[in-house]
């Protein structure tokens, strides 16, 4: 459903598909403007003065097709909010018992960290505070730390993020997201 069920659907000839949507032009870029410095500004406008806003942050979010765009979306976003960075790197080495000892050679660090899996995050993820983020897995839905959840992160800490709720039923708490170990079966 789009919009609320409120867009139309469009059909363009007899026999095609009718699930086609005619895009409002107020989210068109006109001729000119299609770069993602001009999708993030006008996603996003003041967003120098206003990161810290909860009330604008959650009204607004970009999507992509691609992880690859998300991840160049997130650099320069992140890049843009006054704040020290901080990097936060993956584990970088075969869990015990899926590598014999002399298999573990065969999988160097810079190899691994250079793998992305469907499902798992890259091998660094870069916060400032302030950061905005959303959860992309149910941790503890009690909390109401689930999937879509909007959150910005007001303390980093080594192996825990302090996060502020800012969508939800739980909005305005404050939460420790800790550092998850997620493991595949993928070979």
């Amino acid at each position: 459903m789009i919009g609320e069920g409120k867009v139309k659907y469009l059909k363009f000839q007899d026999g095609e598909e009718s699930d086609w949507i005619k895009i409002p032009e107020q989210f068109l870029f006109n001729d000119g403007d299609n770069n993602i410095n001009s999708l993030m500004t006008k996603t996003y406008p003041n967003l120098l003065e206003r990161y810290k806003d909860s009330a604008y942050l959650k009204e607004r979010a970009i999507l992509a097709p691609k992880n690859e765009d998300v991840d160049e979306i997130n650099s320069i976003m992140v890049s843009m909010i006054p704040a020290g960075i901080r990097k936060y790197y993956s584990a970088d080495t075969v869990a015990p018992g899926e590598a014999q000892n002399s298999e573990q050679h065969l999988n160097p660090p810079k190899l691994l960290n250079m793998i992305n899996l469907f499902g798992f995050p890259n091998h660094f993820l870069e916060l400032k505070e302030g950061t905005p983020i959303i959860l992309l897995r149910n941790i503890n839905q009690s909390l109401g730390l689930c999937n879509r959840t909007q959150l910005t992160i007001p303390k980093l800490g080594d192996k825990v993020l302090e996060a502020r709720i800012i969508s939800g039923s739980h909005v305005g708490e404050e939460v420790l997201i800790p550092r998850i170990i997620l493991t595949t079966t993928q070979t």
